[in-house]
């Protein structure tokens, strides 16, 4: 899914997410192996969420967002399953 830049906007919207045992980020933690706790002490002080609706990846998600610019940030989702195994990845990119 992407929006890219309309003409004299700069509006963006980039989103990926993978799901595949094996993958992982790029602090290291890998799809069906890491745990939601690992996790939580890798990047302390970031709320756990509960994933609900039709777009949610999983049972839980941890969302690390860095600001890239004036108007424009990218974040990392990771994805837990009820019994807090990493379950998916999706980074995604915005601005306006």
């Amino acid at each position: 899914m992407g929006w890219r830049p309309g003409p004299g906007k700069p509006t963006i919207l980039f989103d990926v997410a993978t799901s595949r045992a094996g993958d992982h980020s790029a602090d290291g933690f890998v799809i069906g192996v890491s745990r939601l706790g690992a996790v939580r002490a890798r990047h302390a002080g970031i709320p756990v969420a509960t994933g609900r609706g039709p777009l949610s990846l999983g049972a839980r998600s941890l969302t690390l967002t860095k600001r890239t610019g004036k108007e424009t940030f990218a974040a990392l989702v990771y994805w837990f399953d009820a019994r807090g195994v990493l379950t998916a990845l999706e980074t995604y990119a915005a601005g306006c």
